[in-house]
């Protein structure tokens, strides 16, 4: 947000309350295959059981459907991969929609996989993408896309932290996944000289709120007002069908002696001023 520059940067220093956290192996030793759509409908093929996570799907035979338009269906093989290095062949058809398809692979529970997104971004790239405790992790784009009613056969090479993929025996990506550092809350803070304002940026990566003690030195804090961009999960986005899921709410704040207490919500973004 530009007009919460300020004119020059303060000094911070920063208590992280998920320093501790233990991070969930890349590759885990026990996870599960699957696929899934975003804003598509689409077909695959697949003789396993499979479990319906989000979306509206069907199985007749060996192919399964996801019929919806929603966004992040989810439905995986229920057969566990006792191996962090695996290769797996599948079979995708894009049927309608915006986007192409999903390939879900190292599927732990709803809030720890990883996705091959074929057609994405309104059919214009490929990308791998990590989900890690409900927040999603770029890994690799690329321009691409994919044909509607053209079934496309798929092969996933899993090898720990490598992964390629391969579209019609064409090298679609060839990979390692990152770690996910990014869990835990960042600051900053500059002064507005202009209007006798301290501006104090606060964000929460993680999935889980905390509160926060601005403790100002050689200030003493009048007033404070908090605008405040936050997300439900790690996963939402604004899109042309929901413009306004992520938008700026205000709030007015108490400043008690030199300091300020915030709430800082999940996978927020705080913006506060304080006078």
């Amino acid at each position: 947000m530009p007009q919460h520059i300020g004119t020059q940067v303060l000094k911070v220093s920063q208590t992280n309350p998920y320093e501790a956290i233990i991070r969930k192996p890349i590759t885990p030793k026990q996870n599960r295959i699957g696929f899934g759509t975003w804003g598509t409908r689409a077909s695959f093929e697949t003789g396993k059981d499979v479990e319906y996570i989000n979306g509206d799907w069907k199985k007749e035979g060996n192919t399964l459907k996801q019929t919806s338009l929603k966004e992040a269906t989810i439905c995986v093989e229920k057969d566990i991969i006792n191996n962090d290095h695996y290769t797996c062949k599948f079979r995708a058809c894009k049927d309608e929609g915006a986007e192409g398809f999903l390939i879900i692979f190292n599927y732990v529970d709803e809030k720890n996989y990883c996705w091959l997104n074929l057609g994405g971004w309104g059919n214009t790239q490929h990308a791998i993408e990590q989900i890690s405790n409900g927040g999603k992790l770029q890994t690799i784009i690329k321009r691409g896309r994919v044909e509607k009613g053209r079934w496309y056969d798929i092969t996933l090479q899993v090898a720990g932290d490598s992964v390629k993929a391969w579209m019609d025996d064409q090298l679609v990506f060839d990979t390692v996944l990152k770690r996910d550092d990014t869990k835990g809350v960042y600051s900053s803070a500059t002064i507005d000289e202009t209007t006798n304002e301290i501006i104090v940026k606060v964000a929460n990566t993680s999935e889980t709120a905390t509160t926060a003690s601005l403790n100002l030195t050689n200030f003493a804090p009048k007033c404070a007002r908090v605008v405040r961009l936050s997300a439900n999960d790690g996963m939402d986005e604004n899109t042309l069908q929901a413009p306004t899921n992520i938008h700026p709410v205000e709030q007015l704040l108490s400043p008690e002696g030199n300091h300020v207490l915030l709430d800082v919500p999940p996978y927020s973004l705080n913006i506060v001023r304080i006078k």
